[in-house]
């Protein structure tokens, strides 16, 4: 493959993950840590990106190689594993989780938007508008991501101000399209509930905490059997339609769906997910 089309296609994915208002060449100087002069000859194809400065900034903005060589059989379906530290974010977690918002704030303004859910944990689109579950999850997901000599307790879990207005504006746009369908996992808030006790166990969560975490599940719950009954969010009017599963789901499967344009996803690690 010539390296002129290697360099479109690497070009066009850094566009596409940088925050339109960022220019090019200071998101790339400070990725790699030279001079804007030597990322403008880099632009300008003077100068060749070497394999170790297209391989760092694919890790810092999350890039496949092999989209950009174009290697994926025609079988496959291409998967981006988005991993975001939500607790102790960078400016690239900050990116992704805007653009994710961004994103959703696209295909639920298009006609007959759709959103569906199988669910074996509690969905973000409900939690997130309650503070103390949502540091829940956020210390859940720190927990199994981490290891054994960084983990904090729950009492040291603090929601940065900007992930929060992330997280707020996701649920926000969720529950703005069209239609949700939400296959709930009958044994969802068991899960939830053992998941606390275990915490407490361990003595990562206090009495006092639980009674936190206890109180915004209950407002959930309240919020959901009104929701059931009405058929619709309480806040934007869109439809809601809840089912019940007889069976267990091994995993969390979601996808949102617009016109042509549509997107799947598997979660892992709590709060992140597998997209396609």
């Amino acid at each position: 493959m010539r390296y002129q089309l290697l360099f479109e296609n690497f070009i066009a994915m850094v566009q596409e993950t940088i925050p339109q208002n960022t220019k090019l060449s200071a998101a790339l100087a400070d990725i790699l840590q030279i001079e804007k002069e030597a990322v403008y000859r880099r632009l300008r194809m003077e100068v060749p990106f070497t394999f170790s400065e297209i391989a760092t900034i694919a890790q810092s903005l999350g890039l496949s190689l092999d989209n950009i060589i174009g290697s994926i059989p025609k079988k496959s379906r291409p998967l981006k594993m988005t991993l975001v530290d939500f607790v102790e974010p960078t400016e690239i977690d900050y990116i992704m989780m805007e653009n994710f918002v961004i994103l959703l704030r696209q295909m639920r303004a298009l006609p007959n938007s759709e959103h569906g859910a199988s669910c074996n944990v509690v969905p973000q689109v409900l939690f997130y508008k309650y503070d103390h579950l949502t540091r829940f999850y956020m210390f859940k997901c720190h927990y199994f991501s981490g290891t054994a000599v960084n983990v904090k307790p729950y009492s040291e879990i603090t929601i940065p101000e900007r992930v929060r207005k992330n997280q707020l504006a996701h649920a926000e746009e969720m529950r703005n399209f069209s239609q949700t369908n939400i296959i709930w996992d009958r044994l969802c808030i068991h899960y939830l509930i053992e998941d606390i006790n275990h915490f407490r166990s361990v003595y990562l969560l206090t009495d006092e905490e639980v009674g936190l975490i206890k109180s915004d599940l209950k407002a959930m719950l309240a919020e959901m059997e009104r929701m059931a009954c009405n058929g619709c969010y309480e806040d934007t009017g869109c439809r809601v339609n809840f089912y019940i599963s007889s069976v267990n789901f091994e995993a969390y499967y979601e996808y949102f769906e617009a016109q042509s344009n549509k997107l799947s996803m598997i979660k892992t690690f709590t709060l992140n997910g597998t997209a396609s």
